[in-house]
């Protein structure tokens, strides 16, 4: 064996975690988003609909927007005290 092999294999492994790690922060942050209440995201002044299709659509990228401009919106708000509700009497959950 060679040392470009060894280099070679060594960048592949890298490379690999580095792209494992991008695939389990999306789909942390995805969940999350969508979990997340829509009366918190209102409250944040923020649009779940958007961010959800950014990360969809842009991967890691759009997660990174999620997590710049909207995550720290959300955790400061909060999720909505138990029993809120959005929208006209009878919508939401059953009591």
């Amino acid at each position: 064996m060679d040392a470009g092999f060894g280099i070679a294999t060594g960048l592949f492994v890298i490379f690999g975690l580095f792209a494992l790690g991008s695939i389990v922060l999306w789909l942390v942050f995805l969940i999350e988003a969508i979990n997340m209440p829509d009366a918190q995201w209102t409250a944040a002044g923020q649009n779940k609909i958007l961010h959800v299709v950014l990360m969809v659509v842009l991967g890691i990228i759009g997660t990174i927007i999620y997590f710049v401009t909207a995550r720290g919106d959300l955790t400061r708000v909060g999720p909505p005290p138990p029993g809120f509700q959005t929208g006209p009497p009878g919508y939401g959950p059953p009591q």
